[in-house]
């Protein structure tokens, strides 16, 4: 990503950056509203500003489509914080396949 993208994506996002608040940014920087981008990736416009407001998850098809447009590598969608952090529900999810894979 240039230096350019990053310092605006800096100014634009308020809190940690969210695969919507990345998609928000990027499609501003490019002066696309989201109509524009439906017309690009085939995503509905209500899809769109659903990912963007942090209402729907991204999936990898969607992340691959987007990443396309904005130049960018799919992961910086899918673990915009560069790592990847376990829910509590993931976290569960693993205790009981330890729980299980054991027992087993």
């Amino acid at each position: 990503m240039d230096r350019d993208m990053l310092e605006f994506l800096e100014k634009e996002m308020e809190r940690t950056p969210t695969a919507g608040t990345i998609i928000k940014a990027f499609r501003k920087k490019l002066n696309l509203t989201q109509k524009d981008l439906e017309g690009i990736t085939g995503i509905s416009e209500a899809n769109i500003s659903a990912i963007e407001h942090d209402k729907r998850d991204l999936g990898v098809k969607s992340a691959e489509m987007f990443s396309v447009v904005f130049g960018i590598h799919p992961s910086t969608l899918l673990y915009p914080k560069s790592d990847w952090e376990k829910s509590k529900e993931i976290m569960a999810i693993e205790k009981r396949a330890a729980k299980f894979l054991k027992i087993s």
